[in-house]
């Protein structure tokens, strides 16, 4: 892969050599939304993904919080009460999880299953 190409919508803007984790990061960039994509590339037999948001308060009523949760309970487009309870029911994941931090949410997934 080279610097400018397009890969499924997304195009490679810059690559690093990630030494202590022997590994290759790669910035991709989502043509149509602008959207962030960084893929770390190494032998490690766990696929992780993220994704991540911005979430800065405006005060300190938990809000960020909150939303984690109801992103969590579904919608009347996605009706799914709850996703994690549905994934655990299955082997595929190894990890799953939701976290809310000061300035942004996190839903990271896990699998050794490509």
């Amino acid at each position: 892969m080279r610097i400018g190409d397009v890969i499924s919508g997304f195009t490679l803007e810059s690559k690093d050599n990630l030494t202590e984790f022997k590994s290759e990061g790669r910035l991709f960039r989502h043509v149509k939304t602008g959207c962030e994509l960084y893929h770390i590339s190494n032998n490690d037999k766990e696929n992780l993904f993220s994704f991540i948001f911005k979430t800065i308060p405006f005060d300190s009523k938990g809000t960020a919080h909150i939303v984690e949760h109801s992103v969590l309970a579904g919608s009347e487009k996605f009706p799914l009460k709850d996703p994690f309870v549905q994934l655990l029911k299955s082997s595929m994941y190894t990890f799953l999880n939701a976290m809310t931090y000061p300035d942004k949410t996190v839903y990271p997934a896990s699998s050794i299953v490509e």
